[in-house]
Order: structure tokens, then C-alpha cells, then sequence
């Protein structure tokens, strides 16, 4: 049989790897080649401009949260 049927589960954390960078906008590669080794790669897109955008609305949400808290 083959190596996943005789080793069940085996290869579950990569499956949920690959799902996460899915999930958040990637991509996960693996290649493997027996006796050489295997190579991982994991590729996201980064925007500088969204990122000072996500820190700037982060900013006002504990503004916010600081603003609540005294009440």
C-alpha cells in the first residue's frame, strides 16, 4: 500500500499549514526528494501601505477600548 495509507495522519500538519497560508492570502510549497532532502517554501504577499493601515486602525480600536474603560 502506499506510505499514507500505511502511516495514516502521517502528512496532517502539512495539510493544515497549507490551509492556513491559504486561508491568510499564501501559498506553501514543499518538494521532497528521497534521500536529498525536502524544500519548503511559504510565499505571502506584504503591502507596507496595508500593514501602516492595519497598525493605524489598531491604534484607534485601543484608543477606543481606553476611552470605554472610562466610563
Amino acid at each position: 500500500p502506499p506510505r499514507d495509507e500505511r502511516h495514516p495522519g502521517e502528512h496532517i500538519g502539512l495539510k493544515i499549514m497549507e490551509e492556513r497560508a491559504r486561508v491568510l492570502g499564501g501559498r506553501l510549497r514543499i518538494e521532497s526528494e528521497p534521500g536529498e532532502g525536502t524544500r519548503v517554501e511559504l510565499k505571502f504577499h506584504y503591502d507596507p501601505e496595508a500593514q501602516a493601515l492595519d497598525h493605524n486602525m489598531l491604534d484607534e480600536l485601543d484608543n477606543l477600548a481606553a476611552l470605554e474603560s472610562m466610563r
